[in-house]
């Protein structure tokens, strides 16, 4: 319901005043938990209705909760409490980790290793959930939001509903493009072969593009929505920009290089050259994409809607294709969509470039590609060198 994009803009104006501030946190909780409730559960009880009870209960409680967990992790996110949000997370990640390893050596069949597994799920999502509600005042007590100011209650809730539908609009057009709606369609058009082929390949370039996204989290929107609700935001905006970019290249480019050693490598000769082939174009596909994510973001929190219109125009050529995704094939199919992805991102950065004069580093982007080239190039030529070494060391073992 576009959340993700509306808690990170209005959390700092609602911040500044702490009646409005925790009211603002409660309602966007309990939207939450309403829309999965009377939206989600339903369907998913339909989806599940063959499954045991105790597996379908589970499974209710566990998405209940992981809602809630989202919409908390936006909110502290929100205003950067990062660290204190993902020690909960990290806890719990644990705690959910060494349970299972207990469920893996103790349980005597697959029922029950999946029973414990998910019941596993559960608890530590209800307790980073419970982490999340008993830590909230500290949010509330933040020195950096002074609780007095005045808002224009009326206005801005207006304001916060319409960002919400617009970007749920958005994400839901971005959703044709990514794996969740792909496997389905590509199952339904050409077969189970091809869609598990682009499974594996998507998954392992989305490991790529996660490295960049969860370290990032949301606080590019964050930072600027903060930014909106300065008197000088217009001298603070290009110096947010740059910086958020010059972030961001800090991960993309060594991650690009990454890339370029396995196209440069033959290690696709021992597995499915055409996983590999898609593992490429969408993985770089995906590097760009993030690379030049704060254009986007720049709409996002200004609230341009018209140029966020504009600049989403191409994803009507992926409603039209899918009548020629048979024709077109697997290969073609996905760079196709992922053609249109960067369509997307290059009109973005267009809008914003005319519309707000905001320059991408690019002589930082210059000079560390020049650094991570060598880098590259020496990693490349010294792997057959590590590769007959560890052949030497394993060889024998592999024998006994």
């Amino acid at each position: 319901m576009g959340l993700s994009k509306s808690v990170p803009r209005y959390a700092p104006v609602f911040a500044r005043n702490l009646h409005y501030h925790r009211l603002f946190t409660k309602v966007v909780c309990a939207i939450q938990i309403l829309a999965l409730t009377i939206i989600g559960i339903p369907f998913l009880i339909y989806y599940t209705r063959s499954f045991p009870t105790l597996l379908i209960g589970i499974a209710l409680s566990t998405f209940i909760s992981e809602g809630l967990v989202k919409v908390l992790r936006l909110t502290y996110h929100a205003q950067f409490h990062n660290k204190q949000f993902n020690l909960y997370n990290t806890a719990t990640i644990s705690a959910e980790t060494a349970a299972n390893l207990f469920a893996i050596a103790l349980c005597q069949n697959s029922y029950q290793l999946l029973v414990a597994i998910l019941a596993a799920k559960l608890i530590c999502s209800v307790t980073l959930a419970a982490c999340g509600l008993y830590g909230l005042p500290s949010l509330y007590k933040d020195k950096e939001y002074p609780d007095h100011q005045k808002i224009d209650v009326d206005k801005t809730v207006k304001e916060c509903v319409k960002h919400s539908v617009i970007m749920a609009g958005t994400t839901f057009l971005t959703s044709l493009s990514e794996r969740n709606f792909l496997i389905l369609f590509f199952n339904r058009t050409l077969g189970a072969e091809a869609t598990n082929i682009f499974k594996i390949s998507n998954d392992w370039a989305l490991l790529f593009y996660r490295m960049v996204i969860k370290t990032i989290g949301t606080n590019d929107t964050a930072l600027l929505a903060h930014i909106e609700t300065m008197p000088n935001r217009k001298e603070l905006l290009p110096d947010a920009f740059r910086n958020l970019s010059t972030k961001i290249a800090s991960l993309c480019i060594p991650l690009l290089g990454v890339l370029a050693l396995f196209l440069s490598s033959n290690i696709y000769a021992t597995y499915n050259p055409l996983v590999f082939k898609l593992f490429c174009i969408i993985a770089i596909s995906y590097m760009i994409e993030a690379l030049f994510s704060m254009y986007e973001r720049v709409l996002e929190v200004k609230r341009d809607y018209l140029l966020l219109a504009f600049s989403y125009l191409p994803y009507i050529a992926i409603i039209a294709g899918m009548f020629l995704v048979s024709y077109l094939g697997l290969v073609n199919s996905v760079i196709a969509v992922q053609g249109v992805r960067l369509v997307q991102v290059l009109l973005c950065i267009y809008c914003v470039r005319t519309y707000y004069a905001l320059q991408f580093p690019v002589r930082f982007v210059v000079r560390l590609a020049l650094l991570v080239t060598p880098v590259c190039i020496l990693i490349h030529l010294l792997l057959p060198f590590f590769y007959k070494l560890l052949v030497i060391f394993v060889s024998p073992y592999m024998s006994l």
